[in-house]
């Protein structure tokens, strides 16, 4: 039980990394296109999800799932088939939560705090990018644990 929770535990903090990464990317580039929706947020949180994701694939495989390569060969297929997976579900809750759901709570206390950063459109990005992230992650962990990285 100790080694699961080690396990998950470590998944985590990649995940938290990848995030950032995630994160980071995403907000240079809807700051550098000023996309924030519609058909057009989908490529930038594809290109986002996509670096995160070859970023979680090295840490996970190397500290996570501990696969060395002169043991059983990780097939890359398989991780890009749940990473493909993965990167659908994020972009798709993004595309959906900023095209079709606007904010329906009062975010100007976020406003506030965070000074210059004062359009909604980019709160409410990162906040649809946070949701989708918890589910694209999880439907992640599952994948690599049981399919990519799984022991025999």
């Amino acid at each position: 039980m100790k080694d699961k929770i080690f396990e998950m535990s470590k998944f985590a903090i990649i995940g938290l990394i990848s995030t950032f990464v995630d994160f980071v990317i995403l907000n240079l580039l809807i700051s550098f296109f000023s996309i924030t929706s519609g058909f057009w947020i989908l490529p930038i949180s594809l290109t986002s999800f996509t670096i995160a994701s070859i970023n979680s694939y090295f840490l996970n495989k190397n500290w996570t799932f501990k696969v060395k390569n002169n043991s059983k060969k990780v097939k890359f297929s398989n991780f890009f088939l749940i990473s493909l997976i993965g990167l659908s579900i994020n972009a798709f809750v993004v595309f959906i939560i900023t095209t079709y759901i606007h904010p329906f709570f009062d975010i100007s206390f976020i406003l506030a705090m965070l000074g210059k950063m004062s359009n909604i459109d980019y709160i409410w990005v990162n906040i649809a990018k946070l949701f989708a992230t918890v589910l694209s992650m999880t439907w992640n962990y599952l994948g690599y644990k049981f399919i990519v990285f799984k022991k025999n």
